[in-house]
């Protein structure tokens, strides 16, 4: 018998996770196994899996995106973030959250490839995107095409995967220290001097030009990522294509 009285709705905020309350008091809810049905496989990468799901015993046929991977500190990592940008126009929308027994499950939109050519990608994420997210104190290193959706409904373009992001608390100070403001590094938990929130955007353009832009902005960029002073990217395995 089918429960049409189930209704799924977009997150609105997610949990500051970054405080002393343990992740699995917050969001641990293996009772959600139950509420979703889980399809076919459609993505594998680093973090974790990729399935298609729709709601259990419901007349609802919508598809969402299961995110499904270790309950580790990278997905700290993509919450601390997704706190920050939940609600952006440019971030996918979330349905659900919650961890079971060490693996970590997030629900989102189902999006649809990247429409637009690599000239105008290249234009809106320039000039609107990557300045808007920039506005929340987020850098957005990992901007890749693989990374870069789009939603069906508005055709906006939706950044994806923010395990690579960075958020800084005050990004008008001149350094910012990861370990005094709590923010975990994806690169290594071996780095202890400060990284620049100016720098950081420095590796993003290089990304973004790399993907999207022409040789002479890729090697413009490279020679500004080169040319950081103390480079705790290069020091840390991060290397220009």
């Amino acid at each position: 018998m089918k429960n049409d009285s189930i209704v799924i709705k977009e997150l609105k905020n997610i949990p500051a996770i970054l405080g002393n309350k343990p992740l699995n008091k917050i969001f641990e809810n293996c009772a959600k196994q139950r509420v979703w049905k889980k399809g076919r496989q459609i993505g594998v990468g680093s973090a974790g899996k990729v399935y298609i799901v729709t709601l259990k015993n419901s007349g609802d046929t919508k598809q969402y995106i299961l995110k499904v991977q270790p309950f580790n500190s990278e997905f700290k990592q993509e919450l601390s973030i997704l706190h920050h940008v939940i609600g952006w126009v440019h971030a996918p929308k979330i349905y659900d959250i919650w961890t079971c027994k060490n693996k970590a499950y997030i629900v989102q939109e189902k999006l649809i490839k990247n429409k637009l050519n690599k000239q105008q990608t290249y234009k809106e994420l320039k000039h609107k995107i990557l300045p808007s997210i920039h506005k929340r104190n987020v850098a957005y290193p990992d901007v890749h095409d693989e990374n870069v959706m789009m939603r069906k409904g508005d055709h906006k373009i939706v950044l994806i995967d923010y395990g690579w992001a960075l958020y800084f608390k005050n990004k008008h100070l001149s350094t910012i220290s990861m370990k005094k403001d709590k923010i975990y590094n994806i690169l290594t938990e071996n780095i202890v001097r400060p990284i620049k929130f100016e720098d950081v955007l420095v590796w993003e353009r290089l990304n973004l030009e790399y993907d999207y832009g022409t040789s002479k902005g890729y090697k413009e960029a490279a020679k500004r990522f080169y040319e950081i002073p103390d480079n705790q990217f290069l020091k840390n395995g991060i290397e220009v294509i």
